[in-house]
């Protein structure tokens, strides 16, 4: 008997075999490994071009006033020294959907 096993010493053939804890694929990731890499790296890169792009569309003057920061702190943000908040990412997603240039 296997760890994916039924107790009983089923298998697959009788269906009795818990998929849900067995890999996926062969030197699969596990899941908490999967989701820290799509917040800290997908999210991040995200929010940079959501940002890059609100700046082209209508200055760097008027999106840190309409995200009510300083331009430093915007910058700080363009440079990844800084994650940008949840919530100013809601009120830049307002604005380019303001702008929808």
């Amino acid at each position: 008997m296997n760890r994916f096993s039924h107790p009983s010493g089923g298998g697959w053939r009788d269906g009795t075999t818990d998929w849900r804890f067995s890999p996926r694929v062969a030197g699969a990731r596990p899941l908490e490994w999967t989701v820290n890499f799509m917040h800290s790296t997908v999210t991040q890169n995200t929010r940079k071009r959501l940002l890059e792009l609100a700046i082209a569309r209508v200055g760097r003057a008027h999106v840190a006033a309409y995200l009510r920061v300083p331009v430093v702190v915007m910058e700080d943000w363009l440079d990844e020294r800084w994650p940008m908040p949840d919530e100013k990412l809601v009120v830049l997603v307002n604005l380019l959907d303001e702008t929808n240039g």
